[in-house]
């Protein structure tokens, strides 16, 4: 017999609530997904769009022994999923909901492993270069962190033209 094999394609749009007018929402945010299943392994890719531009990439792997779980059952936990994603310089201006209170752009890039597993290991970083919040002067926020089973650690950083001003790790 073969093995069990998958594809599977989902497209969706922001689409306007009934009741209330959010920014952002002319400039046709969209999101595709794109997964497989082959030989055991599941694959997903995950793009953001905002108009023709892509804003956000994510790929996700796992391994999922289909066959194998038909006979034996379901495992008791989910396996370990394994990827990465980069929002790329997405302008706030283009995001319904954030576009309301805040201007600026920010990229984010981030690694992860063994999610679900006895050893997860994910890391980000965080790039938002100019950054203007109602009622505050504008300035850049540098974040990153790190997360295992064990230990969890982040750092952040607020610069304004005159100097850094707040900074803060854990």
């Amino acid at each position: 017999s073969q093995p069990p094999r998958v594809d599977l394609e989902v497209f969706g749009r922001w689409t306007q609530p009934t009741r209330a007018v959010f920014c952002g929402r002319e400039l046709d945010p969209r999101v595709s997904v794109v997964a497989s299943l082959r030989n055991g392994l599941a694959e997903g890719r995950l793009r953001g769009f905002v108009g023709t531009r892509s804003v956000l990439e994510a790929n996700l792997s796992a391994r999922a022994p289909v066959e194998e779980w038909l006979v034996s059952g379901p495992p008791s936990t989910p396996p370990e999923v394994a990827g990465s994603a980069v929002v790329s310089n997405i302008p706030f201006d283009h995001l319904p909901l954030i576009c309301d209170g805040a201007a600026g752009a920010v990229t984010v890039t981030s690694t992860f492993s063994g999610l679900f597993g006895r050893a997860p290991d994910v890391q980000f970083e965080a790039v938002l270069p100019v950054v203007e919040v109602t009622g505050a002067a504008p300035f850049r926020l540098d974040a990153s962190g790190h997360l295992t089973a064990s230990r969890a650690e982040a750092d952040a950083r607020a610069l304004w033209p005159e100097g850094e001003r707040a900074f803060a790790s854990a």
